[in-house]
C-alpha cells in the first residue's frame, strides 16, 4: 500500500497519460514527476535514455516506487530515428530498471497493443508478441526489460485516449482539430481495429496494482473495440454531430504517405488478467469515451469559425468585461439611458449594434429595459451565450438589420 511518505517517481509524466496519473498520485504520496517536455510547473527534467542522468536523479529522490511512463510514441518518428527511439524505449527502462533492482522496489511499465502483429483478431496476456514497428519493436524491448524484475507491472495500453485538448496527441484530439476546423466529411480507416484505453481508468489501474502488491503482465484497455471508423462515428455521437458530419470509410492506403509505419491489422487487447484482480476499472471503450467528451471543452460550439480561433473571442470577452475603457463606456451609456429616457425602462427598448459577445445588452435587461443586441458574428454572440450573458433576445447577421429595426421603431439605438 501506498503511503502519505512514499516517493513516487513518474518519468514522462508531461504527456496525456501523464496528466492522469499525477492526478491520482498526487494526494496519495510525495510524487516526483519528470520528463523532457517541461509543459507544467511541476514537472523536473529528466531525459530517461542517458543512464548517468537517471542514476543521479533516483539517487537523489530515493523512489519507494517507479511507475516508468517516458517514451517516443510517434511511430514515424521512431521508423526515421531508429536508434533514438530504442534508446529512449528500451534503454530508457533498462536504466531505471538497475535501480529498481539495486533497491528492490516496485516498477510499472506501460507498454502498447502495438508489440503484436495483427495476425489474430484480438490479443490476451498469453498469446506471443511480434511486433512490426520500430516503436512496437523498441517498446517491446522495455517490456522484456521490465519483466526481469521479480517486483514488476507491466500494463499494455489500447489507442489512447485523454488529456483533452491541450495534451492529446492521439486519434481522438485529432479528428476534434479535423472538426474545429471545419470538416463536414471525416476520412476514416476501416481497416484497422482496436481498443481505445482511457488514460483516467489506466491511471486507476496502476494506483490499485502497487497498492495490492499485484506484480505481473496485464492488458489495460478498456473493454470491447472497433475500428477506427466505429471509433469515430461513436465520437461524433457523443458531440452531437453524428447528422452533421460524415464518415467517410477508407482503408490505410489513403493515409500511407503520411502514415508509413507499420501498424498491425489488430491491436484489440482482451482484459484477462486486470478482471482477475480489478474488474472495476475494466469499463467499456463507449463509457469511457463519452466520459473523456464530457470531462473537457472541446471548444466546439460553432464549427464555422470563418477563420477565426476560439482563443480570439476568449481574449475579447475578458476585455470586453474587465477592461477599464469598456466599463466606463457602459457606465456613460447607461446614466444618459437614466437621463434622458422618457419612458420607464420597462417601456423602454434598446437596441445595441455590434453587441460583440452581449455583456452590455445583458446588463441593460438587468435594469430593466427591453434590451437586444445585433452583431455580424454569430461566434461572438454564441461565446458570450456559452460565459453565461443571458439576454431579452440576441439578433445576429447583417440581413436581420433592417427587420430589427421595424420592429423597434421606438428604440433608442445605442452602439
Amino acid at each position: 500500500m501506498i503511503h502519505k511518505t512514499d516517493r513516487v517517481v513518474i518519468t514522462g509524466c508531461g504527456g496525456m497519460l501523464g496528466e492522469a496519473v499525477f492526478d491520482i498520485f498526487k494526494d496519495a504520496c510525495q510524487v516526483r514527476a519528470s520528463d523532457i517536455d517541461l509543459n507544467v510547473p511541476w514537472l523536473e527534467r529528466l531525459d530517461v535514455s542517458v543512464a548517468k542522468d537517471v542514476a543521479l536523479y533516483l539517487e537523489k529522490v530515493k523512489p519507494n516506487y517507479i511507475v516508468h511512463l517516458a517514451a517516443l510514441t510517434d511511430m514515424e518518428y521512431c521508423e526515421l530515428h531508429p536508434e533514438e527511439a530504442y534508446a529512449t524505449n528500451t534503454g530508457g527502462v533498462q536504466n531505471v530498471v538497475e535501480y529498481a533492482r539495486e533497491h528492490n522496489i516496485p516498477l510499472v511499465y506501460i507498454s502498447t497493443a502495438g508489440i503484436f502483429d495483427g495476425g489474430k483478431d484480438e490479443y490476451t496476456e498469453t498469446d506471443v508478441p511480434n511486433p512490426l514497428s520500430v516503436y512496437g519493436k523498441s517498446k517491446y524491448g522495455g517490456e522484456l526489460v521490465a519483466k526481469t524484475l521479480p517486483k514488476s507491472i507491466v500494463i499494455r495500453a489500447g489507442w489512447m485516449m485523454g488529456g483533452g485538448p491541450k495534451k492529446d496527441k492521439k486519434f481522438i484530439n485529432k479528428i476534434i482539430k479535423q472538426l474545429r476546423a471545419g470538416s463536414k466529411e471525416l476520412a476514416i480507416v476501416n481497416d484497422k481495429f482496436g481498443t481505445p484505453c482511457h488514460t483516467y481508468d489506466l491511471a486507476q489501474s496502476i494506483k490499485y496494482l502497487l497498492d495490492n502488491n499485484e506484480y505481473g503482465l496485464y492488458h489495460g484497455a478498456c473493454e470491447g473495440g472497433g475500428s477506427r471508423a466505429d471509433i469515430s462515428r461513436y465520437l461524433l455521437e457523443c458531440l452531437g454531430l453524428d447528422n452533421q458530419v460524415k464518415v467517410k470509410e477508407v482503408d490505410s492506403s489513403y493515409f500511407a504517405e503520411n502514415y508509413f509505419a507499420k501498424r498491425p491489422r489488430s491491436e484489440k487487447l482482451i482484459n484477462i488478467e486486470l478482471k482477475k484482480v480489478a474488474p472495476h476499472l475494466t469499463r467499456d471503450w463507449r463509457i469511457c469515451l463519452k466520459e473523456y467528451i464530457d470531462r473537457f471543452n472541446w471548444n466546439l460550439w460553432d464549427l464555422n469559425t470563418s477563420g477565426m480561433e476560439r482563443s480570439f473571442y476568449k481574449n475579447y470577452f475578458k476585455i470586453e468585461k474587465e477592461h477599464w475603457l469598456m466599463v466606463v463606456r457602459r457606465m456613460i451609456v447607461e446614466d444618459n439611458l437614466k437621463s434622458y429616457s422618457v419612458k420607464p425602462p420597462r417601456e423602454t427598448k434598446v437596441l445595441d449594434f455590434g453587441c460583440g459577445s452581449g455583456i452590455f445588452v445583458d446588463e441593460i435587461a438587468t435594469l430593466g429595459y427591453k434590451a437586444h443586441g445585433l452583431d455580424i458574428s454569430e461566434e461572438a454572440i454564441k461565446f458570450g451565450v456559452l460565459q453565461g450573458i443571458k439576454t431579452w433576445e440576441l439578433l445576429m447577421r447583417t440581413k436581420l438589420i433592417f427587420l430589427t429595426i421595424l420592429l423597434m421603431r421606438s428604440a433608442p439605438l445605442m452602439s
